[in-house]
């Protein structure tokens, strides 16, 4: 805060990989690349609306469905995550063959949980 009046956060550790606007021109959504951060700002101040943490992958790129309020975030290990543009939460989750063989592989190295 400066003077009373207050200041939009920094918006990214690191570079940008990707940038969406909604079809009114109300909010815009940006992901950081190195940081992992989905960050929906409102458009006329520049304020942090909601924010979401990716898991500690890079971002390569984001994608924005305008009609269906949807976005798609791509990772460097070749993970697409989709989100809700309105709250940022993940709706679906597609795997590249390399990662779901890994997923594969560990869950197969860790014992099974007994059912409660």
């Amino acid at each position: 805060r400066r003077k009373g009046v207050e200041l939009p956060l920094p918006a990214h550790v690191g570079e940008v990989a990707g940038v969406a606007c909604d079809p009114s021109n109300r909010w815009v959504v940006s992901v950081g690349s190195a940081d992992g951060r989905l960050v929906k700002w409102t458009m006329a101040g520049g304020f942090v609306r909601t924010q979401e943490t990716l898991p500690s992958v890079r971002v390569k790129k984001l994608a924005h469905h305008k009609l269906g309020g949807l976005l798609a975030v791509a990772c460097e290990d070749g993970t697409v995550r989709v989100h809700e543009s309105d709250r940022l939460q993940v709706c679906r989750r597609f795997f590249s063959s390399s990662v779901a063989e890994k997923s594969a592989t560990q869950s197969d190295a860790m014992p099974a949980t007994p059912a409660r």
